[in-house]
This record gives structure tokens, C-alpha cells and sequence, in this order.
């Protein structure tokens, strides 16, 4: 799997039992530039007792009581180059989580 997006000169030689080698062939493969874009960052939330709020949710709506406990979850993230056939699994995203205000 390309890391870049670009062209590529591939070539090959066959060798047999006895040491002959053939001519090597040449091919130029152009690659689109998979893997390029960055995660989308998303979040879910759970209030303890309560409901959890899904990443479409805006939470800058929503009041939450003092004293209850908050569940954050960013497993909702994703990157959109799954289709580049790089791995969409909650472990291949890695997560960075601060306070703010």
C-alpha cells in the first residue's frame, strides 16, 4: 500500500533454476493521494443515570446537573481514508483529551 499519492515506476525480472533472467519490464502506476486527510474528531457523552448524547448532539446545549458524573467517549471519531484500506478500528485512532474552560 503506497504511503503517497503520485507516480510510480515498478519494475520486474524472473530468474529461473539455471540462473537465466529475463528482461525486466517496467510499469508506471499512478497512485491517488490516499491517506492524506486527517481524523474527524467526534464525541459521545453519557451523564451517569442518564442519557448519552451521540456525536451529532450539540453538548454546548446541554446542562448538565452539578455532582453528576460525565462519561466522555471519542470512540465515535473515524478517518475518512478507511477507503484507502487503512484500519478502522477504535484502536488505530489515537485520542488527546484537555480541559478547555
Amino acid at each position: 500500500v503506497p504511503d503517497f499519492g503520485g507516480q510510480y515506476a515498478v519494475a520486474v525480472a524472473a530468474t529461473d533454476s539455471t540462473g537465466q533472467r529475463s528482461a525486466a519490464r517496467t510499469v508506471r502506476v499512478d497512485v491517488d493521494p490516499c491517506g492524506g486527510n486527517p481524523p474527524v474528531a467526534q464525541l459521545r457523552a453519557a451523564l451517569e443515570g442518564g442519557p448519552t448524547f451521540g456525536p451529532s448532539a450539540d453538548l454546548s446545549q446541554i446542562v448538565i446537573p452539578a455532582c453528576v458524573r460525565v462519561l466522555l467517549d471519542g470512540t465515535p471519531s473515524f478517518d475518512p481514508d478507511a477507503a484507502c484500506g487503512l484500519p478502522q478500528t477504535s484502536d488505530s485512532l489515537g485520542y488527546q483529551w484537555q480541559g478547555v474552560s
